[in-house]
């Protein structure tokens, strides 16, 4: 006989609910004329529908449930269907043409899920996770795989944390900390991109240093202390100095196009600010490693800024070739 009975099944795997639909063209009902009577058959077909399905899966010992231990932060990892997906993906238990389908239910969102429609029917057909835990139901082989992969990850991730649990600490003047944290925390971002750690920041403004804490492997977190140190003494050694050279004289010491001066400040790595840049330069480069105190410089007025060994011999260089200026072209 034509049961005329539509399956729907979840797309959410972490989903057990099967809905039966009646299509409306079985001929033993269609020959029923009393509309009671007639639902009444339809409810009857569906329910007789559904306890087969149970029926079947009760006696296919293939079919099983398996409760596993799985941490709270590898769920959190998983809370997602398209998280899931790619775990039953990596097991091999994603397709539904070879009858490997597999549900999941995580313990860590599983309460939070449910709405009020739904708690009094979970509590009646499925057993309350703990946070901890992890259920997974299915064909008995694909359920194996996908445990066999959930334990993977958790040593994967404890192995993880084992290796990236390395702590150290490194404190940072006060005034320093805006150009070693960066523009939008840039720098700070660049160390954990490039040495693959985290990094804490604990301001203390009742004291005069600031807390940067790093973590992750040994070698990784040695590196990115090492980097921020030399950072903090090359902030540290920061100074600016102004000289007075005559306004007339000042192009010929930043030279064609810039080439003087820009060789002094890559030669010394430092900034070179004529009276005209002044404003632009300080704008752009506020937040930068070689950002000191900058002054209002009057029209005859040069400022050099950057560590002081560079600044002084930057300075020097600059006068020499200002009394050269004055002695040869203008008298």
């Amino acid at each position: 006989t034509v049961r005329a009975v539509h399956t729907l099944f979840p797309l959410d795997r972490a989903s057990s609910a099967v809905v039966v639909v009646y299509e409306g063209f079985n001929p033993d009902i269609d020959r029923i004329a009393d509309p009671v009577a007639r639902e009444r058959a339809i409810r009857d077909l569906l329910r007789k529908t559904l306890e087969e399905f149970r029926a079947v899966v009760a006696a296919d010992s293939s079919h099983v449930t398996r409760v596993v231990t799985v941490p709270s932060s590898l769920q959190e990892a998983l809370a997602t269907p398209a998280a899931v997906n790619a775990l039953l993906a990596a097991a091999e238990a994603d397709s539904d043409a070879d009858g490997a389908r597999v549900a999941v239910r995580l313990g860590l969102v599983a309460p939070v899920l449910e709405t009020e429609s739904t708690r009094s029917e979970r509590k009646k057909n499925e057993g309350q996770l703990l946070r901890d835990q992890v259920e997974v139901k299915g064909l008995a082989a694909a359920v194996d795989r996908v445990v066999a992969e959930l334990a993977r990850r958790a040593q994967d991730a404890a192995e993880r944390e084992r290796l990236y649990a390395f702590t150290a600490e490194v404190t940072v003047p006060q005034p320093l900390m805006p150009r070693v944290v960066g523009r939008s925390r840039d720098n700070i971002k660049r160390l954990q991109t490039d040495h693959d750690i985290e990094v804490s920041i604990a301001d203390n403004h009742a004291t005069s240093v600031s807390l940067l804490t790093l973590k992750g492997r040994v070698e990784s977190v040695a590196a990115a202390r090492d980097e921020l140190l030399a950072m903090i003494e090359r902030l540290a050694d920061q100074t600016a100095d102004v000289i007075s050279v005559a306004a007339n004289i000042h192009k010929a010491l930043i030279g064609a196009g810039g080439r003087y001066v820009k060789r002094l400040e890559d030669k010394y790595a430092v900034r070179i600010q004529f009276p005209s840049s002044r404003a632009r330069a300080a704008d752009k480069d506020k937040d930068s490693d070689r950002d000191a105190a900058v002054t209002a410089l009057g029209p005859d007025q040069i400022q050099i800024t950057g560590g002081r060994k560079g600044v002084d011999a930057a300075k020097a260089e600059l006068l020499e070739l200002a009394a050269y200026e004055i002695e040869h072209s203008h008298t």
